[in-house]
Protein backbone atom coordinates (compact mmCIF):
# COMPACT_ATOMS: atom_id res chain seq x y z
CA UNK A 1 0.00 0.00 0.00
CA UNK A 2 1.27 3.40 -1.00
CA UNK A 3 1.98 6.27 2.19
CA UNK A 4 -0.39 8.36 2.77
CA UNK A 5 1.49 11.23 1.66
CA UNK A 6 1.51 9.66 -1.91
CA UNK A 7 -2.31 8.26 -1.87
CA UNK A 8 -3.28 12.34 -0.89
CA UNK A 9 -0.70 13.95 -3.84
CA UNK A 10 -2.56 11.73 -6.59
CA UNK A 11 -5.90 12.38 -5.29
CA UNK A 12 -5.29 15.82 -5.39
CA UNK A 13 -3.88 15.06 -9.17
CA UNK A 14 -6.65 13.62 -10.32
CA UNK A 15 -9.30 15.80 -8.91
CA UNK A 16 -6.81 19.01 -11.01
CA UNK A 17 -6.78 17.00 -13.54
CA UNK A 18 -10.83 16.46 -13.46
CA UNK A 19 -11.03 20.18 -13.44
CA UNK A 20 -8.87 21.16 -16.16
CA UNK A 21 -10.04 18.52 -18.13
CA UNK A 22 -12.27 20.42 -20.40
CA UNK A 23 -9.73 22.50 -21.48
CA UNK A 24 -6.94 20.23 -21.48
CA UNK A 25 -8.69 17.53 -23.84
CA UNK A 26 -9.90 20.27 -26.35
CA UNK A 27 -6.57 21.39 -27.02
CA UNK A 28 -5.33 17.61 -27.61
CA UNK A 29 -7.76 16.75 -29.94
CA UNK A 30 -7.50 20.20 -31.48
CA UNK A 31 -3.63 19.71 -31.78
CA UNK A 32 -3.96 15.95 -32.97
CA UNK A 33 -6.38 17.11 -35.43
CA UNK A 34 -4.05 20.13 -36.68
CA UNK A 35 -1.40 17.29 -37.00
CA UNK A 36 -3.24 15.26 -38.93
CA UNK A 37 -3.81 12.38 -37.07
CA UNK A 38 -6.67 9.67 -37.03
CA UNK A 39 -7.70 6.10 -35.62
CA UNK A 40 -9.16 3.99 -37.88
CA UNK A 41 -11.78 2.28 -36.98
CA UNK A 42 -11.91 4.15 -33.44
CA UNK A 43 -16.20 2.71 -32.81
CA UNK A 44 -14.64 -0.48 -32.80
CA UNK A 45 -12.09 0.56 -31.03
CA UNK A 46 -13.99 2.24 -28.23
CA UNK A 47 -16.74 -0.56 -27.88
CA UNK A 48 -13.75 -3.01 -27.42
CA UNK A 49 -12.46 -0.45 -24.69
CA UNK A 50 -16.07 -0.34 -23.14
CA UNK A 51 -16.22 -3.89 -22.95
CA UNK A 52 -12.51 -4.20 -20.72
CA UNK A 53 -13.75 -1.13 -18.75
CA UNK A 54 -16.70 -2.51 -17.07
CA UNK A 55 -14.23 -5.22 -15.91
CA UNK A 56 -12.04 -3.32 -13.84
CA UNK A 57 -12.97 -2.48 -10.35
CA UNK A 58 -9.92 0.18 -10.09
CA UNK A 59 -7.93 2.91 -11.64
CA UNK A 60 -6.72 2.37 -15.04
CA UNK A 61 -3.11 2.70 -15.91
CA UNK A 62 -1.80 2.99 -19.44
CA UNK A 63 1.84 1.62 -20.53
CA UNK A 64 2.34 2.82 -23.53
CA UNK A 65 5.91 1.53 -23.87
CA UNK A 66 6.60 4.75 -26.16
CA UNK A 67 8.98 7.24 -25.78
CA UNK A 68 7.40 10.24 -27.77
CA UNK A 69 5.19 12.86 -26.07
CA UNK A 70 1.93 12.24 -27.97
CA UNK A 71 1.54 8.62 -27.88
CA UNK A 72 -0.20 8.84 -24.23
CA UNK A 73 -2.78 11.50 -25.63
CA UNK A 74 -4.02 8.67 -28.54
CA UNK A 75 -4.55 6.47 -27.05
CA UNK A 76 -6.26 8.08 -24.33
CA UNK A 77 -8.27 9.88 -27.74
CA UNK A 78 -8.62 5.99 -29.57
CA UNK A 79 -10.30 4.91 -26.46
CA UNK A 80 -12.94 7.16 -25.18
CA UNK A 81 -14.68 10.22 -26.22
CA UNK A 82 -13.85 13.65 -24.16
CA UNK A 83 -17.43 13.37 -23.74
CA UNK A 84 -17.05 9.84 -21.90
CA UNK A 85 -14.11 10.69 -19.45
CA UNK A 86 -15.59 13.79 -18.42
CA UNK A 87 -18.58 12.31 -17.76
CA UNK A 88 -16.56 9.26 -16.59
CA UNK A 89 -13.36 10.59 -15.51
CA UNK A 90 -12.06 7.37 -13.93
CA UNK A 91 -11.86 5.87 -17.46
CA UNK A 92 -9.52 8.44 -18.28
CA UNK A 93 -6.29 6.43 -17.60
CA UNK A 94 -3.25 6.86 -15.41
CA UNK A 95 -0.15 7.20 -17.86
CA UNK A 96 3.72 5.91 -16.99
CA UNK A 97 5.37 8.12 -19.43
CA UNK A 98 9.25 8.18 -20.10
CA UNK A 99 10.46 10.84 -17.22
CA UNK A 100 13.43 11.99 -19.09
CA UNK A 101 11.20 12.82 -22.01
CA UNK A 102 8.30 14.33 -20.27
CA UNK A 103 9.86 15.90 -17.89
CA UNK A 104 12.28 18.26 -18.92
CA UNK A 105 10.92 21.61 -18.68
CA UNK A 106 7.42 22.70 -16.46
CA UNK A 107 5.30 23.63 -19.54
CA UNK A 108 5.74 19.80 -20.12
CA UNK A 109 6.03 19.08 -16.54
CA UNK A 110 1.73 20.72 -16.10
CA UNK A 111 0.38 19.23 -19.17
CA UNK A 112 1.77 15.69 -17.77
CA UNK A 113 0.39 16.39 -14.33
CA UNK A 114 -3.12 17.23 -15.48
CA UNK A 115 -2.69 14.23 -18.11
CA UNK A 116 -2.82 12.20 -15.01
CA UNK A 117 1.08 10.81 -16.05
CA UNK A 118 3.10 9.71 -13.10
CA UNK A 119 7.12 9.76 -13.54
Amino acid sequence: MLPLRVRVALQVQRVLAHLFFPVFAMGVVIALRFRGYRIEEIARVRQSFRAIARTCRGPILLCSNHLTVVDSAIIAWALASNWTYLFRFHLFAWNLPEWKNFYRNVGLRILCYLGKCVP
